[in-house]
Parts: structure tokens; sequence; C-alpha cells
């Protein structure tokens, strides 16, 4: 059976098809690779069940994005959790991820209805367009990309298949997060809104940016997840523990290009604590970062820049 008519036109080695999945061809199979399983568009069947079958009772193993591809996606049937706490946290979470992305850049980030719960939960997905090519991403956007892929696509085989789903609330407005909160897993996006902004027409950020502090969060939950540790737990002493959040600093300056110092810094007769960054152009900048929970309208935090001097 030939199946030209559902492919692209064109080069006739372009590989990647129908939701930009590769073409597979070895022995004549032609099947799609969706990651975990492969599709075979002759048949317009799945020659294996979804990896994640046994949370979704009600749907046949066999099922593609709960029967409805026209609202949802699943381009690798992996997890990244969001439960969003109310509207204006999913709204504002989407924008400060897909600004990160110019509009030739051909990749945006969506969310799927997780249709067993309750409530504004959702599965990140990440989605490449006809002509995407990751190269062509500017340098912050590509490490943002590849960062929050990693996330989604884990895990890789030959770990065993763990449970490595990641799972984090996100919030607008709660006195007790500021920006991220490692013990309970959350996110407060009235916070990274206080952050400036990711321009996406720059390799680099001359500042912190709302899009790093995104990508720090979600990296050192990351991180934690693959350590063994449940929502609720800290390291020793009830602290955060170290490399998790490093991993997360670490991944919050490849999206800026700035480095920010891993430690933070307390001062005597200051409130709120400082985080000092080292810009490209040779200037240190500190941010003083204040607690919202005083705030008469939505809570978040309040941030001050000082330039301190160019770096020596």
């Amino acid at each position: 059976m030939n199946i030209v008519s559902l492919e692209k036109q064109g080069d006739p080695n372009h590989k990647f098809q129908y939701n930009g999945k590769e073409k597979q061809e070895e022995f004549g199979l032609n099947w799609m690779d969706y990651g975990w399983r492969n599709y075979d568009a002759q048949l317009g069947r799945w020659h294996s069940i979804d990896n994640l079958t046994e949370k979704y009772p009600p749907l046949s193993p066999y099922n593609y994005v709960s029967n409805n591809p026209l609202i949802f996606v699943d381009p690798n049937g992996e997890e990244l959790i969001l439960n969003f706490k109310n509207w204006d946290a999913l709204y504002t979470f989407l924008n400060t991820v897909n600004d990160v992305f110019r509009s030739e850049d051909r990749v945006q980030i969506t969310l799927e209805k997780l249709e067993n719960r309750k409530g504004l939960s959702f599965r990140a997905n990440i989605i490449e367009e006809e002509g995407f090519k990751e190269e062509n991403l500017k340098k912050g956007a590509r490490n943002f990309y590849k960062a929050f892929k990693e996330v989604v696509d884990w895990p890789k085989e030959g770990t065993g298949g763990k449970d490595q789903v990641v799972e984090i609330d996100v919030v607008y407005g709660d006195k007790n997060v500021a920006t991220g909160n490692y013990k309970n897993n959350t996110i407060d996006m009235a916070d990274i809104m206080a952050w400036p902004k990711y321009r996406n027409r720059f390799d680099y950020q001359n500042n912190p940016t709302g899009a790093g502090k995104i990508i720090h969060e979600i990296r050192e939950q990351f991180a934690k997840k693959i350590d063994g540790y449940k929502k609720g737990e800290t390291g020793p002493l009830g602290k955060i523990q170290r490399h998790h959040e490093n991993s997360g600093i670490d991944f919050e300056n490849s999206i800026n290009g700035n480095t920010r110092r891993y430690q933070d810094e307390m001062r005597p007769g200051y409130d709120g604590v400082f985080e000092t960054f080292e810009l490209k152009n040779g200037s240190v900048v500190q941010y003083q970062v204040l607690g919202g929970a005083n705030s008469t309208k939505i809570p978040r935090i309040t941030i001050r820049r000082y330039v301190k001097k160019k770096k020596d």
C-alpha cells in the first residue's frame, strides 16, 4: 500500500512527516517514530500500547490523545505535569515560556488537559512545527528548548523506565512562595512576572529574566525528582539540596547568558536576599529580592536593581 498522499511533498528524503515525527524506513515498514511507540499510517494504528496506559483505565491502551486529536497533542508520551491554581497562573506561564521563542522559530510549548484529574492539571508538551531547526534558535532560546525538552522527554531509554514524572504546582500570588518553593514543588507566576522580560531577539540578556527563573525552578525540581525526593521533602536539616539549586542556577545562566553566583547574600540592616549576577558586558549587578507577604493586592516579590561595578 502506498501512503504518498499522507506524506509531505518536496524533498524525497524528507523524513519528518505528520506531527513532525520521523518516518522509519527500515525493512520497508514506513512507521512514524513517536519515541515510546511507532505509528503505522498505512493502517492508522499503533503497534504497541501507550506506556502511560495504566493511568487512563477508561481509554483503550492503543488510543492517541484521548481520542481527540483536534484539541490535544502527545509528541512522545512522557510527562511534565503542571497543576495550575487558577487561569492567571496558566496564562502567564504559557505566555512567558513561549515568549522565549520568535514566531519564525517554529516551536511552541503547549498544554494537554489531564482528563482523569479535577482542576487545571495539564501535561506540558513541546511541539516542533514544520520547518523547525534547532540551530536557527537564538542561543538562549536554544538552551531553554533543550532544557525543557529533556524534562518532557524523560525517562530516556536505558534508564529502566522508572517513574520520573516531574509534577509542579503553579500558583499566582502566594505569600508563602518567593518565585519558587523547593520543598513543595511550587512556582509563583506573580513573582516570575516581577523579573525582567526575556528579549527573544538577543542571544544574551542584560539582566536575569522571568523565563530564566522558570527554567531554574523546573530543572531544580527535575534534579530533586531524579534523586528520589518527593513533594514535601527536603535535604538534611530541612534545607534545599545544594546541587539541586546549583543545577537550576546553571540552567538559568545558560538561558540568560549571564552568570548568577551560587550563594545569595543576606545583609545586616536590609530585608530580603541579594542575588548577584555578572553580565556579559562585565558589569556586576545585584538584585534585592523582597517577599510579598505584606502586599495589599496580589502578593508578589519586589526586586531592586543595583549596579556595583565592572568586573575585574
